[in-house]
This record gives C-alpha cells, structure tokens and sequence, in this order.
C-alpha cells in the first residue's frame, strides 16, 4: 500500500502581522517620479500610424479619403486605359468593376506581402481575359501597383 508522504508547510502564523514602521499619509504619492521622466510624461501621445493602405496613401498624397479610389486609379492604370475609359467605360463594365474591386481590396491590404494575394486573384479573374483588357490593356497595371503599394508601405512609411 501506498503511503503519502506529508509535506511540511511553514508555520504562516508565525509572521509578524504588525503595520510598517512609518505608516504613509494618504496625500503622499505612491511613488516618486524622477526629473528626467517628467518630460515624457507631461508630452502629448502620439497619434497612431496609420495601418491599411488606403489611409497611408491617403495620408502621403494628403487627398480626401472619398477621392481615393479614383487617384489611385489614375495612377496605375495604363496610359491608353485612363484616356479611353470615358468613351469606351460603357462597353467594358465588368472590366471597370473588376479595376475598382481590386483597387478596394488594395486598400484594405495591411502589409506589402497581402499585396501577392490580392494581385493572383486580380489576373485569375475571367473578366480580364477579353480582347480589350488583354490587347489593348485598357485595364489597371499590376506592376505599376505594386510599385505604389511598395512606395507607400515600404519607403515612405520609414519616414
């Protein structure tokens, strides 16, 4: 049979139980604060960076956050794209969805790697595979985007 062995504890009773020598007053601070510590304390916070890409372009370029969507496209689309797309919007609008899609989900990125993700599901889409899209490229430009997506998330957030 199995015997347990008692463990011995000691004696919690024993101890002084009596208040410290010099009790503290209630209006004394609990801790002292030393002189080169009260600077950073008394400094406002800093506000937060910014975290998806959307609100890093929006803070770099100083645009209006509705005026997003439409700058960036400017900015990547190829050049035929942005002057033909007026006339030629009304005959390729799923193409002019799928552009605006992948731009909103380009700004919902919240790290450059996402960036990947977001460019495979861009050129898997069927709707990029038409005559004007492919030949003519009217159409968004991936490399220029992941150029714009590495300038703000990489070289301009270091600043």
């Amino acid at each position: 049979m199995l015997t347990h062995a008692r463990l011995s504890y000691p004696n919690l009773e024993t101890r002084d139980p009596s208040p410290p020598a010099t009790p503290r007053a209630a209006h004394e601070p609990l801790q002292t604060i030393p002189p080169w510590a009260e600077a950073t304390i008394d400094a406002k916070p800093r506000p937060l960076a910014p975290r998806t890409f959307a609100d890093r372009y929006i803070q770099i370029y100083g645009i209006a956050p509705e005026d997003f969507e439409n700058s960036l496209l400017a900015r990547v689309r190829y050049r035929a794209a942005n002057m033909l797309q007026p006339p030629l919007g009304w005959c390729d609008r799923r193409g002019e969805a799928v552009d605006r899609e992948f731009v909103a989900r380009i700004g919902r990125i919240m790290h450059p790697r996402d960036f990947l993700m977001e460019r495979a599901d861009f050129t898997d889409d069927p709707a990029n595979r038409t005559f004007l899209r492919r030949r003519l490229r009217l159409r968004v430009s991936v490399k220029r985007m992941q150029d714009v997506v590495y300038e703000v998330m990489i070289r301009r957030s270091a600043d």
